[in-house]
């Protein structure tokens, strides 16, 4: 019986287990390939009459499989098939190359930053600080943890015991699990919200004001107009009132470090331009916009950013080593549009080509369509969003290969998808599944192709009992 298993070696050549030693290491997955054809080959031998031998292409499936669920991680690799390139599921976008490398290299070992004086060395954050204030036009800059600690340091720091001015359409979720009110208080002030969801005025914040009144705030997530935000003051004008009542403005997600016009989205303007408009602080994330690692950046006056990095909250929740030389890495890439758009992935994706995404779909289309669980697979112009919410001016126009699946088991077709490896996460219209090439990068179709050559694979599957540890 055991002479009709293919060898381990022979297994570990196969395409799906060649992915598990990338994920893991190749000494872990034989292990687990000896144990699993142990167990398999007893199993077999007890249910014979009723079970086949597997070829080795079924067995290597299940042994992927397996494998993968014996490292009982949560988190696995995933091919973003939707669209949306701000999807908020995922992560955040992918980073750069040098960007990766610089996290790996200083993730191997201590860091510092070389100076004459080891006393008076300065600190990590001095790189990516300069670069932000070189890119922004702000006075200085500081690096928080995340975009929520941005935003509770930076409101302790400037509105502890004071109350802070909001308009009521801009009362939004900051970070996914907290929202505006609870940062306000974390921080220990108060906020106050003005005007009507749809509709906020100047006079409006006029007639808010009291002498307690320290910050007017102005919240932008892109996503305003989903939640009905229609008409809102300008920003020069709550500049403009907040100091002649001698205010702060703090514009929190303010946008990114371009112009997005330039991919024809609207509704996202540039911290450049904010500050330019007099803000006098501006807080937005490192994984939105910018494409680069989760963090908080506040940019703005000298004196005010000073404050936030010495308050306690400033200091308890500055950014690590890896982010800060990741952010170090990504920055440079920004003093020329062209450069970011060949470098950072995000942009990459926004200013790739119509024609570069059609042509990738059509070649990419016959492939899905030889998986046994596929009945049809065409090509097909498409529009999607940037953040996923139906919102005015933020659409992207993209190409996508709609997935028809065989007897109209589309559900259990991207369940399978989404538990492979890597997992390929796509989106289900009017019952098809669409893998939009908008938000995949190009060296990322070959991996769908035999995610999906895979799939067929393990739909033929025989019958044989797996290993304990594997049945459900």
């Amino acid at each position: 019986m055991a002479k009709t298993f293919p060898s381990i070696n022979d297994l570990l050549e196969s395409p799906q287990l060649k992915r598990m030693i990338d994920q893991v290491s190749r000494s872990t997955v034989a292990t687990n390939v000896g144990q699993f054809l142990e167990k398999f080959s007893g199993n077999v031998q007890a249910a014979m009459s009723a079970a086949k031998i597997p070829t080795p292409q079924e067995l290597a499936q299940r042994i992927a499989e397996w494998i993968a669920a014996q490292q009982r991680t949560p988190l696995r690799p995933t091919i973003n098939a939707t669209g949306i390139l701000l999807d908020p599921r995922l992560g955040g976008p992918p980073l750069s190359a040098d960007a990766v490398e610089a996290i790996r290299i200083m993730a191997a070992g201590y860091a510092c930053v070389p100076h004459e004086s080891a006393a008076d060395a300065p600190s990590f954050a001095t790189l990516p600080e300069e670069w932000l204030v070189r890119l922004t036009g702000a006075e200085a800059a500081f690096v928080a943890n995340r975009p929520s600690s941005a935003v509770i340091a930076s409101l302790a720091a400037v509105a502890a015991g004071k109350e802070i001015l909001v308009s009521r359409g801009e009362v939004l979720a900051i970070e996914a699990g907290t929202n505006l009110p609870q940062l306000v208080a974390a921080a220990g002030a108060t906020l106050k919200e003005v005007g009507t969801t749809p509709v906020t005025r100047l006079a409006d914040f006029e007639v808010g004001m009291s002498d307690k009144t320290a910050v007017f705030l102005r919240v932008r997530t892109g996503l305003n107009a989903a939640v009905g935000s229609v008409e809102q003051p300008q920003l020069e004008e709550l500049v403009s009132l907040a100091h002649r009542r001698s205010c702060l403005l703090v514009d929190i997600n303010p946008g990114g470090l371009i112009d997005f016009t330039r991919y024809q989205i609207g509704g996202e303007t540039s911290v450049k331009s904010t500050l330019s408009a007099g803000a006098d602080l501006a807080i937005f994330p490192g994984s939105d916009l910018l494409g680069g690692p989760l963090c908080g950046i506040v940019v703005g006056k000298q004196q005010l950013v000073q404050k936030i990095k010495s308050h306690v909250l400033g200091l308890s929740t500055s950014a690590n080593k890896l982010t800060l030389a990741g952010l170090s890495a990504l920055l440079p890439a920004y003093a020329e549009v062209e450069t970011a758009e060949q470098t950072v992935p995000l942009l990459s994706l926004l200013a790739t080509s119509l024609e570069n995404l059609r042509n990738r779909a059509e070649r990419l289309a016959p492939q899905l369509a030889a998986c046994s669980l596929v009945a049809s697979a065409e090509p097909l112009e498409d529009t999607v969003f940037l953040r996923g919410a139906n919102v005015a001016g933020q659409e992207v126009r993209t190409w996508c290969v709609e997935v028809t699946a065989r007897e109209n088991q589309i559900a259990g077709l991207s369940k399978k998808l989404v538990s492979s490896s890597p997992a390929v996460l796509g989106r289900i219209v009017n019952g098809k599944l669409r893998i939009d090439l908008r938000s995949v990068l190009p060296r990322d179709d070959m991996a769908i192709a035999e995610v999906f050559e895979s799939l067929g694979c393990d739909a033929a599957k025989p019958t044989s009992p797996l290993p304990e540890e594997t049945q459900t």
